[in-house]
């Protein structure tokens, strides 16, 4: 969960998950620590905020087109009665 960045022994900071619960444990635990985000998760929460928003796009378009599909084939049943 977390490990010493300094290098005199001491603890001054620390590298901690950046999820809510682990932040809040973290703030009673080591309240004068620095908290460090490490590249690696910076980058993983980039990734997944960008695939769900990529994944909700995709799913929007894709129930329009069907629902264009679904009123194109209405219309031509309604021109072949």
């Amino acid at each position: 969960m977390y490990g010493s960045i300094s290098g005199s022994g001491t603890r001054s900071g620390a590298a901690c998950l950046t999820r809510t619960s682990y932040s809040a444990v973290f703030s009673v635990v080591t309240p004068k620590a620095t908290r460090v985000i490490d590249r690696f998760h910076v980058m993983r929460h980039a990734i997944l905020a960008v695939d769900q928003v990529r994944r909700r796009v995709r799913s929007v378009i894709a129930r329009r087109r069907w629902q264009d599909l679904d009123a194109e084939i209405a219309e031509l049943d309604r021109q072949w009665r």
